[in-house]
């Protein structure tokens, strides 16, 4: 019973995280790419019957979604982190926001907001927390930044666009 608990979840998850990558594209990255592939070979093993369930070596999903958002006074580019452990959707994802330009506090406060409502939805049955949660986000967050100011890094509206030149030493000439 248990097992086959583990492998409904499982199955969740790689559904929901599926969703969220058709959704955004190259917006979503993993921190681990091999770990959802990996997760869904062992399910495709499963469903063939050459693996059996039980303790995996799998890794929870770990992954970012970069969300843009804007105001009337600014453009913000949101990322959206989070990790799945292996017994997601029973228990509730870890999620955390951060927004280019805003103060360490402003970034908590959103944070705790979204983590606030993904732990209400989860409570109340919701059973996809990260589609819920970046729902939440872009629907909630441009009113949470119409009173931020950004940083002095962040203080033109395409801040997050800008090319970053970073220095190359290197032994030989690089043409």
């Amino acid at each position: 019973m248990e097992d086959e608990r583990r492998v409904e979840n499982l199955r969740s998850q790689a559904a929901e995280v599926e969703l969220v990558q058709a959704m955004f594209g190259d917006d979503l990255r993993f921190y681990d790419a091999a770990a959802l592939p990996i997760m869904q070979a062992y399910l495709e093993q499963l469903d063939c019957g050459t693996a059996k369930p039980g303790p995996t070596h799998l890794k929870p999903l770990s992954f970012k979604v970069r969300l843009p958002m804007s105001t009337e006074s600014a453009c913000w580019i949101a990322e959206l982190s989070s990790t799945l452990p292996l017994a997601y959707p029973d228990v509730p994802p870890e999620i955390f926001v951060s927004v280019d330009g805003l103060s360490r506090e402003t970034q908590r406060a959103i944070s705790g907001r979204l983590r606030g409502y993904a732990r209400h939805a989860h409570a109340g049955g919701e059973r996809s927390g990260v589609f819920a949660a970046v729902q939440w986000l872009q629907e909630n967050a441009p009113a949470l930044l119409e009173g931020s100011v950004p940083n002095e890094s962040a203080a033109t509206p395409k801040a997050a666009e800008s090319v970053v030149r970073v220095p190359v030493f290197a032994r030989h000439w690089v043409y």
